[in-house]
């Protein structure tokens, strides 16, 4: 088992914390999984889809890598979490993310019932593969999401923290290979792809349209729709995103307080 740390970067610009998150990841799994490899490539590209399909293709082609961790270079997640994600053993693991947004007023709502302002900032983001995105069932306690301890159940993910086994890219080759391209551009070569044949998973503007090639879309369809996958997100997790102003999230506390 080889993980590889894949960083798709369209602006030129890896964050501080994204860039110490690796470096603690590598150091951490040394020390506590010596038996798992972890290499981490940059795809600098112009459109961040390109990039995650270059990454993608480059764990398709090479047999050694057991999983794609893709990571945004604005984003940060503990190793412990990564860790859970690897041992809950599903084809595909997310977490759900907080956006560059978030709601001042249900900040200050929030804030006036509980005393962490941490726990108020959570509840006041919104997130990518949270909120609409949970699957949920009726049951004898009333309707829950449909979980497996810190996990549970999403329609779909965001594609800036995902963990992918290898053998998705190969489902998803073998159902549709329309999104398989036998002779790369020399764009997919200029962003580290220098492969023969590139899976477009992530971003394929011929085929899909555009609101199915945003935040990862595109791919959370292939997987569930075409392949009768499932897409399950560590809802436990705190991932920091780091913009003009850094936004922490944890999703639990927004599910825990009623907010979904």
């Amino acid at each position: 088992m080889t993980i590889l740390i894949g960083t798709p970067n369209n602006r030129g610009l890896i964050s501080t914390i994204h860039f110490q998150m690796v470096v603690a990841l590598m150091d951490y799994m040394r020390e506590n999984r010596p038996q798992t490899p972890i290499h981490h490539k940059i795809s600098s590209c112009a459109i961040a889809g390109f990039g995650r399909n270059a990454l993608a293709s480059m764990v398709m082609a090479d047999p050694q890598y057991s999983h794609l961790l893709l990571i945004d270079p604005d984003l940060s997640v503990p190793a412990p979490v990564v860790t859970a994600m690897l041992d809950f053993d599903k084809p595909v693991v997310a977490c759900p993310y907080p956006t560059r947004d978030w709601d001042r007023q249900v900040f200050a709502d929030i804030a006036r019932r509980v005393d962490d302002v941490a726990v108020a900032e959570a509840c006041a983001a919104t997130y990518v593969g949270g909120d609409e995105s949970l699957i949920f069932a009726n049951t004898p306690q009333g309707r829950r999401p449909i979980s497996q301890g810190a996990f549970a159940r999403v329609s779909s993910c965001g594609a800036g923290l995902v963990l992918i086994r290898r053998e998705v890219f190969d489902i998803i080759a073998a159902r549709r290979p329309d999104v398989l391209t036998n002779s790369p551009t020399s764009d997919y070569a200029k962003i580290g792809f220098t492969g023969e044949r590139a899976i477009e998973c992530f971003e394929h503007a011929a085929h899909l349209p555009s609101h199915l090639a945003a935040e990862g879309a595109s791919f959370s369809r292939l997987w569930i729709d075409d392949c009768g996958g499932e897409i399950w997100t560590n809802m436990e997790a705190t991932i920091m995103r780091q913009t003009e102003y850094r936004f922490v999230g944890h999703f639990a506390s927004k599910l825990k307080l009623g907010m979904i």
